[in-house]
């Protein structure tokens, strides 16, 4: 469990007030890691090629201007270095067959449809930390 605290969670979102919640939730559920939040993607690609920290995981809002959070995690996959490695989640208002097609050709790990209730988003942080072992269902 320790090694797991040490490794930051990323989350990525254009929307500061997703950014807030998302971080809100990964408290409430106890969940043990820093959280490094960015309205960027593009600071966020910066972040994770030369920064030297390796995430536990990542989750990137998929419509984003600039840089999508397929474009995104694109990016990633063809970096060459240990970021392709990280586990990749995508969160989105939609989730289409072509975007879970797009997805998967990618390698992303979880895409979930982000969700406008409490309680939805609560179900999917506590699938989140059950699946990284993390967190107050660890």
């Amino acid at each position: 469990m320790d090694s797991l605290r040490s490794n930051p969670i990323v989350f990525i979102d254009d929307d500061t007030e997703d950014l807030e919640l998302m971080k809100e939730m990964a408290i409430e559920l106890c969940f043990p890691n820093q959280i490094i939040t960015f309205n960027k993607p593009e600071a966020a690609l910066v972040f994770l090629l030369e920064s030297g920290i390796t995430p536990l995981f990542i989750i990137s809002d998929v419509n984003m201007p600039k840089l999508t959070g397929f474009q995104l995690r694109d990016k990633l996959l063809n970096a060459g270095a240990i970021v392709k490695d990280i586990p990749f989640l995508l969160f989105s208002t939609s989730r289409t067959e072509i975007e879970v097609s797009h997805a998967q050709e990618l390698q992303v790990l979880r895409f979930y449809k982000k969700s406008i209730s409490f309680t939805g988003i609560k179900e999917t942080f506590e699938n989140i930390g059950s699946l990284f072992n993390i967190g107050t269902h660890a």
